[in-house]
């Protein structure tokens, strides 16, 4: 009768063991690490390199700012009604102001600002190593393919009297920037959280749960084991 009980208590622990060593070999889920877009391309990503519609030449100043005082008359509904329509070619400050509504025409459709845009492209281009393809296709991702698109990239040429110089870059100190020539509808960035942690923590405190509660059951059958021999 001892070595049947003995034998019954020898089987008991070694189904226990088997189970809690199992338990403790599964693997706690992870989380799937955030992939990254290839053509995502920053400012950090380009050359340094300096650039601003008053390189071109006279003639090309003219006949911009001559495009761009139409599309405010456009606009506005006429000439009658564009108040505040100018374009200084030697500096390229240009303004537009309707009497009856808020020139809506968007920032990228500005000629100036498109002008700017493509501008900035070449010359980002031409701030490359000639053989750096990769330096080449980050300066036409970032400018020249989003020329004339709602992701173009902000211009700052746009104030409030043709005798003011235009800032030319973003402002500084300064997060509200409400011309027309600046404003821009940037990427909304969107805070991640990290899973990982938090899945390690309850993984772990599951394995000793059940390690506990093993062990207790493993001691009761000792002490029952005991008992019938």
């Amino acid at each position: 009768m001892k070595f049947f009980n003995l034998l019954a208590y020898t089987a008991l622990i070694a189904l226990i063991s088997s189970h809690n060593a199992e338990a403790q070999t599964v693997a706690p889920p992870t989380s799937t690490p955030p992939t990254t877009d290839p053509n995502t391309v920053s400012e950090s990503d380009l050359p340094p390199f300096t650039y601003s519609l008053t390189q071109k030449s006279p003639g090309e100043c003219s006949v911009l700012c001559a495009q761009n005082t139409d599309y405010c008359t456009t606009n506005c509904g006429g000439k009658d009604k564009a108040l505040m329509n100018f374009c200084n070619a030697t500096t390229m400050a240009w303004g537009c102001g309707c009497s009856d509504k808020v020139p809506d025409y968007k920032a990228y459709q500005w000629p100036i600002n498109f002008a700017d845009c493509q501008g900035k492209g070449q010359a980002c281009q031409s701030a490359c190593a000639p053989a750096n393809n990769t330096c080449i296709n980050n300066c036409r991702s970032y400018y020249t393919n989003r020329c004339g698109t709602p992701n173009q990239p902000p211009s700052y040429y746009n104030t409030n009297d043709v005798n003011a110089v235009p800032s030319y870059g973003p402002p500084q100190n300064n997060t509200n920037n409400n011309t027309l020539g600046g404003s821009a509808n940037g990427p909304t960035n969107s805070t991640g959280t990290n899973s990982t942690g938090s899945v390690k923590s309850d993984a772990s405190s599951l394995s000793l749960s059940f390690s506990i509660g093993s062990a207790i059951s493993a001691l009761a059958i000792v002490a029952a084991g005991m008992t019938m021999l």
